[in-house]
């Protein structure tokens, strides 16, 4: 077994009440079999909860959408009383996810946690994969597929060329506006954004160059998410996608994106770091956390 992953993978620690969102409130959370049955077996207050909260495999949320067991300090019950080996995989696992292809495995972290975005972008270094372990025969078509994607990482990361040249933000932004029509909302935040952008389209591209100028040398940011992007759906043509297809969701995506980090800059003057991590974090609920807005995406 090959295992590839980010080269920050190992130091993701959740920040749990440091953080200023929550991966426990808004979100359905599926219990995986083994720890149903744990959660059924345990006694006393803490059982009597369990077993009034959990309805057809997933803890049954409260009015303000948050998980029975978080506290109104941003910690976890089922943490402080029973330690982290007790929690169901979900909760132990995100923002952490898995591909798996052959006898191969892809690791890393999803943007739509705030300290898994600080990772990601917060260093300037060019975002590269690790790759652990070995197989004894390999499968031609995933070897030439992986092939294929360490040419686009190298492509990417080759700051020599101007990033224009090096990133496709998909630019037929009639296709990308049309598109807002067919994405299911993850909240008001998007209804409202979206409407903007199509309303003031050209307007925010002629903030695009006092844009770049303002946030300088972190242009790398853009870098990174291509690479985070490739990694995570570029092998998925194996079985999911078409390759080609693959390629022009990624730069759909690179588009939404930048067109929303025009929106906060126009609405906040400003796009600092902390807007960064909210942006990414953000597009990334709302397009790759919605199985069916990442179809969209990528079957264009």
């Amino acid at each position: 077994m090959i295992t590839t992953k980010p080269y920050f993978y190992d130091e993701f620690r959740c920040i749990a009440s440091d953080c200023k969102d929550s991966c426990c409130i808004g979100w359905e959370i599926e219990i995986d079999d083994t720890s149903i049955l744990r959660f059924k077996n345990e006694g006393g207050a803490l059982g009597k909860k369990l077993d009034n909260n959990i309805m057809e495999g997933s803890f049954i949320l409260q009015k303000d959408e948050r998980c029975p067991f978080l506290k109104a300090d941003g910690l976890c019950e089922l943490i402080c009383e029973k330690g982290a080996d007790y929690i169901c995989d979900i909760c132990r696992e995100h923002p952490r996810y898995y591909e798996w292809y052959g006898e191969y495995t892809d690791c890393g972290l999803g943007l739509c946690c705030e300290e898994a975005c600080r990772l990601t972008f917060a260093s300037e270094k060019t975002l590269t994969f690790i790759s652990e372990g070995n197989i004894q025969d390999r499968d031609k078509e995933i070897s030439e597929l992986l092939c294929e994607r360490e040419s686009l990482f190298r492509a990417i990361s080759n700051r020599s060329r101007p990033l224009s040249s090096r990133i496709d933000f998909y630019t037929d932004f009639k296709e990308i506006l049309s598109l807002f029509d067919e994405l299911n909302p993850f909240d008001e935040i998007w209804i409202e954004a979206s409407k903007y952008i199509k309303d003031n389209l050209d307007y925010l591209l002629s903030k695009k160059e006092e844009f770049l100028l303002h946030i300088g040398k972190r242009v790398y940011e853009y870098e990174h998410l291509a690479n985070y992007l490739i990694h995570r759906y570029y092998m998925k043509s194996l079985y999911t996608y078409f390759t080609d297809s693959v390629i022009k969701g990624i730069g759909i995506y690179l588009g939404i994106q930048h067109l929303f980090d025009l929106y906060i800059y126009v609405k906040e003057s400003k796009f600092d770091f902390s807007c960064r991590i909210e942006s990414s974090k953000y597009i990334s609920k709302q397009l790759e956390y919605s199985e069916e807005n990442i179809d969209i995406i990528m079957t264009r």
